[in-house]
């Protein structure tokens, strides 16, 4: 027998919050070269489908606050702001570090309000830490590369080294 086409899919359900799941589905075909192993062409696609599935499945973990499971490359950040006189100061949008030390005066946000979401501490992909920093008020949002830039930061709108912000 020989085998002119290969076609695989993939399916995978992972939980949300709310008692809710995601569950993409995927199916890809290709058709042989003479030179091509049947085995090698299906891993191929088996893994493309694989890889599909988990970022999509990410995605959803993202859009519910949530740490993606499957990329782990990817840095992850979190977002400071700090509050005076009722006052929206700028969103803050830093790295997560190693050391779990906060910057004295800033708050990090662990809540969003468009649609309930709780951030959880861990940190969120670039794109989604910036889609969370646009619901939040705020005076402007600034991206750091690093937590020692906040100090300098806090000096240009008036935080005070003891102020508790909330």
């Amino acid at each position: 027998m020989k085998i002119t086409q290969v076609s695989v899919s993939w399916k995978e359900t992972h939980s949300l919050p709310g008692y809710s799941n995601v569950s993409p589905l995927i199916g890809l075909t290709a058709t042989l070269e003479p030179f091509e192993s049947a085995a090698d062409v299906e891993a191929i696609l088996l893994q493309r489908c694989k890889d599909f599935c988990h970022s999509e499945i990410d995605k959803e973990l993202e859009a519910n606050g949530q740490t993606p499971v499957f990329d782990t490359i990817s840095p992850r950040y979190v977002l400071y702001q700090v509050y005076r006189n009722s006052e929206a100061k700028p969103v803050v949008i830093v790295p997560v570090k190693t050391q779990n030390r906060e910057p004295s005066g800033w708050c990090r946000i662990s809540f969003v309000h468009s649609g309930d979401i709780n951030l959880e501490s861990s940190g969120v992909r670039i794109e989604a830490a910036r889609r969370f920093a646009r619901y939040v008020k705020a005076s402007e949002i600034i991206e750091m590369l690093d937590l020692d830039d906040l100090s300098k930061l806090a000096a240009e709108n008036e935080v005070l080294e003891d102020e508790t912000p909330f």
